[in-house]
């Protein structure tokens, strides 16, 4: 039979060990689900503002019309 703790004193390091050692090893496993979450924002952003643009100027172009049609328009 195996004695747990000193399979656990075996795996632990005497003294001090430098963060700079351990640093190395770890990484943020999440990191390209961020970028892809961040690219994705981007996008629909992107997409909303270029569907704001249209719609803008299919309005003015309605209200162009309207006031072409008006009689009496030019004069203010």
């Amino acid at each position: 039979m195996r004695d747990l703790t000193t399979d656990a004193q075996a795996q632990t390091p005497e003294g001090f060990v430098s963060g700079a050692q351990t640093a190395a090893a770890e990484t943020l496993p999440a990191t390209p689900l961020v970028y892809i979450a961040y690219s994705g924002i981007w996008l629909v952003l992107l997409l909303y503002v270029f569907m704001l643009w249209r719609k803008l100027q299919r309005v003015e172009k309605d209200l162009q019309q309207v006031s072409s049609a008006r009689p009496g328009a030019d004069r203010r």
